[in-house]
C-alpha cells in the first residue's frame, strides 16, 4: 500500500482558433494546457500545485512556455494576433540566448569550478578567467579580513573588530561558491564575454539554437 503519491495531469482551460506558429508559420487551434501536481496522503488529497503551462504546435512541435502573466493575459484577450505577438517574442528571445553561447570560451569550466570552488575566496576562479578587476577586490577583502583578525589579537574589545574579519571572509566564500554554481550551469563568462561551458552544454546550446532556426 502506498503511503504517499503525486500524481501530474494536463488540464486544457481553452483554445485559440486560427493561431500562427512563428516558427514554421503553419496555422493551428492553439490549446492552453497547464499541468497540475496533486500530492496525496493516504489517498487524500492535501496539495495541488499547478506547474507548466504551454501550449504545443502539431506541425514544427515547437513548445512555447507561457509565464503566469502572460497566461493571464492570454485569457483576458483570447486573440490569435495577440498570441502570435506573445509567441513571436519568446521565439526571438529563445534565439537571442541561444546565439550569445554559440561561441565557447577556451577556458576550462572544470579547472574554473575546481579553483572557485577551493580558493574562491582568493578569486583564484577569476583570475584564471581574466576578470582582474573582480580578483583584486577579493584579495583586498581577504587583506581586510586579516587585518582585523590580527588587530583584533592586539586589543582588549576584540568582539567588532572579529564580527567585521568573519563577515568579510563570509563574503568572500559566498562569492566563491556563487561562481562556482555558475560555472557548473555554464552561465559564467570569462574576459572576453564568452561563456565557459563544457562541450555537452556547448552542444546543448547548439541543438537548440538549430532548432530555433
Amino acid at each position: 500500500m502506498r503511503v504517499g503519491t503525486i500524481r501530474q495531469s494536463t488540464v486544457t482551460d481553452f483554445a485559440i482558433g486560427g493561431a500562427i506558429c512563428p516558427k514554421c508559420k503553419q496555422p493551428f487551434t492553439a490549446q492552453m494546457n497547464r499541468t497540475i501536481q496533486t500530492a496525496t496522503m493516504l489517498a487524500v488529497p492535501f496539495m495541488k500545485k499547478t506547474g507548466e503551462r504551454y501550449t504545443i504546435c502539431p506541425h514544427c512541435g515547437l513548445r512555447y512556455s507561457f509565464t503566469p502573466d502572460m497566461y493571464s493575459s492570454l485569457r483576458q484577450r483570447p486573440t490569435a494576433d495577440f498570441l502570435y505577438q506573445i509567441c513571436s517574442g519568446m521565439l526571438l528571445k529563445g534565439q537571442e540566448k541561444a546565439e550569445k553561447h554559440s561561441a565557447r570560451s577556451r577556458k576550462n569550466a572544470g579547472l574554473a569550478a575546481v579553483l572557485a570552488l577551493l580558493l574562491g575566496v582568493f578569486g583564484a576562479q577569476n583570475w584564471y578567467l581574466g576578470h582582474y578587476k573582480r580578483a583584486l577586490i577579493a584579495c583586498i577583502l581577504d587583506a581586510l579580513g586579516l587585518v582585523c583578525f590580527f588587530a583584533a589579537l592586539a586589543v582588549e574589545n576584540a568582539q567588532p573588530l572579529l564580527f567585521l574579519a568573519a563577515g568579510l571572509f563570509a563574503f568572500s566564500l559566498y562569492w566563491g561558491l556563487v561562481d562556482t554554481v555558475r560555472i557548473l550551469l555554464g552561465r559564467a563568462k570569462d574576459a572576453e564575454g564568452l561563456y565557459v561551458c563544457t562541450r555537452r552544454q556547448h552542444a546543448r546550446w547548439m541543438e537548440k539554437k538549430e532548432k530555433l532556426s
